[in-house]
């Protein structure tokens, strides 16, 4: 999505990113709620993930997943956002 409208198919395949995703309980104050990190690589150790949602809701569908929920930004908005993820083949151990 961008400006709360869903991408055409192919700039959504333009800004495809790879990386490892991790889906979690967060709890800061208040209540706990699922958020969503897209990390550059499985034992990344850096402050920042390449995308961050909170309050994602995750769904299964069509040989992959799709997460909504809302990206944080400086300003204060909490723009919409939805990841669709597809699994690929991950680097041989």
């Amino acid at each position: 999505m961008q400006n709360n409208k869903l991408l055409p198919v192919d700039a959504a395949k333009a800004t495809a990113m790879q990386g490892w995703l991790i889906y979690r309980t967060k709890s800061e104050i208040g209540a706990p709620f699922q958020h969503a990190l897209l990390l550059p690589e499985r034992e990344a150790k850096g402050p920042d993930p390449l995308l961050l949602l909170h309050h994602a809701h995750l769904t299964l569908c069509d040989g992959g997943l799709r997460l909504r929920g809302f990206e944080w930004v400086a300003t204060g908005s909490a723009p919409h956002q939805q990841w669709w993820v597809v699994p690929t083949p991950g680097p041989a151990r």
